[in-house]
């Protein structure tokens, strides 16, 4: 049976715990999506689909100069840099 998708608490919690992850990751790299770090819900492109999905077509709320300084945004960075801190 296939389990439904989480609900807005429980994806923000989904995406918070990758964050985390990627940043404690023993590599020399780690990246993030912007979609992530920003809390969007939409990804920018579903795969396999070629019609009906605004596939590399969505536009980021607000304006690029201060796209990633929101407080929950600044949150999502400050958790993947502690990560980073223990290596």
């Amino acid at each position: 049976m296939k389990k439904p998708p989480p609900d807005a608490a429980g994806a923000e919690k989904v995406v918070e715990e990758a964050i985390g992850f990627v940043g404690r990751a023993a590599c020399p790299l780690a990246l993030m999506a912007v979609e992530d770090m920003l809390g969007l819900a939409e990804q920018p492109n579903l795969p396999g689909t070629t019609s009906g999905h605004p596939n590399w077509q969505r536009r980021y709320p607000g304006m690029s100069a201060t796209l990633l300084s929101g407080h929950e945004t600044r949150r999502r960075f400050n958790r993947l840099r502690a990560g980073r801190a223990h290596e």
